[in-house]
C-alpha cells in the first residue's frame, strides 16, 4: 500500500487554493468589467473577437466622419441660400432700373445697394467652416475670392480692377483665386463602400453671379462693361475695360444693359448656385443612408462581440459565490492538515 507522504498533501492543497483563488479573482474581475474575456487569449476564437472589435472601430470612425461632413455639407447649403437670396433681391433691383421711368440719379443710387450686394456676395463665398475657406477648391487657407490688381495708376495709388471710373466700388474687380488646387474638389472614403464630394471650387459657383452682379452695377452707374456679352448661356468675364456711357444718346443702351444683367443674374443662379445646392441636398441624403447602414453594421459588429466576450452578470455571481465556497473549505482543510503535520514532530 502506497503511503502519501505530508509533503505531497500539503503541495496538492497549496494547488487547490491556488487554482481556488484563481476562479475568485476571475469571477471577480466578470463581475466588475462585465466580460468573461479580456483579451482575445481569453477565448477558443482570438480571431473573431480581433475582427469584430476592428470592425466595430472602423464603423466608430466613419461615423464621426459622417457627422463631420454633415455638419460641413449643411452649412454649404446656407450659404448658397443666402446667395440666392442675394441674387433675387439683385434681380428686384435690375427690374425696377431697366425701366426706363427711372432717371439716370435713380438709376446710379440702385447701384450702391448692387455692389453692396456684390460685396456681400464675395462674403459668402469666402466662407470658412471650421478655419477652412469651404469654396476654394484645394486651398485651404486662401480666401477663394479678392479684388483683381490689373490697373495700377501710379506707385503710390492702390490698384484696381476698372479703368473706369477712377475709384469707388464699381472700380473694383473680384477674381477667383488662380492658385494650384483652387479648381479641384474633395472627397471624404465615409463608409467601407460610399465616397462623398465634401466641397466646390468656387468659381463654378460664384463667378457668373459676381460677374453679374458688376455688369448690373456699373450699368446702372452709367458704365459700359467690356467685353459685351453676346449668349448669356456662355458669358465672357470682364476684362475691367468699359467706357462710360454717353447721355441722353446712350440711355437706351443702358437700359438695354441693365435687362442683360438680369439674364446673366437668372442664368448664375438656375445653372450654378441652384445646380450646387441641389448636389448638396442629394449628396446629404446620401450620408444619411450611409450612417444607417453604418449603424447596423456598428450594432452587428458589437452584439457579436458581446456574444464572444461579455459575461453572465448572474453566471458569474453564482461561480464566484462557488469559488469562495471552495477556497474557503480548502483553507480549512489545509489549516487542519498542517496542524497535525507539525504534532507528528513533537
Amino acid at each position: 500500500m502506497t503511503r502519501i507522504t505530508d509533503s505531497y498533501m500539503l503541495g496538492m492543497l497549496q494547488f487547490g487554493m491556488a487554482r481556488n483563488r484563481e476562479k475568485v479573482a476571475k469571477h471577480t474581475e466578470e463581475i466588475s468589467s462585465g466580460y468573461r474575456a479580456q483579451n482575445p487569449s481569453d477565448t477558443s476564437q482570438p480571431g473573431l473577437i480581433d475582427q469584430f472589435r476592428e470592425k466595430a472601430g472602423r464603423m466608430q470612425g466613419h461615423l464621426e466622419r459622417i457627422q463631420e461632413v454633415l455638419g460641413n455639407l449643411d452649412y454649404q447649403e446656407k450659404v448658397l441660400g443666402e446667395s440666392e437670396n442675394v441674387v433675387q433681391r439683385a434681380l428686384e433691383l435690375a427690374a425696377q432700373g431697366a425701366s426706363e421711368t427711372y432717371s439716370i440719379e435713380s438709376r446710379a443710387s440702385m447701384a450702391k445697394e448692387v455692389f453692396g450686394l456684390r460685396d456681400q456676395l464675395v462674403s459668402l463665398a469666402n466662407s470658412t467652416y471650421q478655419g477652412v475657406y469651404v469654396f476654394g477648391g484645394g486651398v485651404d487657407d486662401t480666401p477663394p475670392f479678392e479684388q483683381q490688381e490689373t490697373f495700377p495708376i501710379s506707385p503710390a495709388t492702390p490698384s484696381r480692377g476698372y479703368e473706369n471710373p477712377a475709384s469707388g466700388p464699381a472700380s473694383e474687380r473680384y477674381i477667383y483665386n488662380a492658385a494650384a488646387g483652387a479648381s479641384t474638389t474633395r472627397t471624404v472614403e465615409v463608409s467601407d463602400t460610399v465616397t462623398i464630394r465634401v466641397n466646390a471650387a468656387g468659381s463654378n459657383l460664384f463667378s457668373s453671379a459676381m460677374d453679374a452682379l458688376e455688369r448690373l452695377g456699373r450699368a446702372l452707374e452709367g458704365y459700359r462693361t467690356d467685353p459685351a456679352v453676346t449668349s448669356t448661356s456662355s458669358p465672357v468675364s470682364p476684362d475691367g475695360s468699359g467706357a462710360a456711357y454717353t447721355f441722353p444718346a446712350e440711355f437706351s443702351s443702358q437700359s438695354a444693359d441693365i435687362r442683360q444683367a438680369i439674364d446673366l443674374l437668372k442664368s448664375a443662379s438656375r445653372n450654378q448656385i441652384s445646380v450646387e445646392r441641389s448636389s448638396l441636398g442629394a449628396r446629404m441624403n446620401q450620408l444619411q443612408s450611409a450612417k444607417s447602414v453604418v449603424e447596423v453594421t456598428q450594432t452587428n459588429a458589437r452584439e457579436s462581440l458581446s456574444g464572444l466576450q461579455d459575461a453572465d452578470i448572474a453566471e458569474s455571481a453564482t461561480n464566484l459565490t462557488q469559488a469562495r465556497t471552495a477556497l474557503e473549505a480548502s483553507m480549512t482543510v489545509s489549516g487542519q492538515v498542517l496542524r497535525l503535520t507539525i504534532l507528528d514532530y513533537l
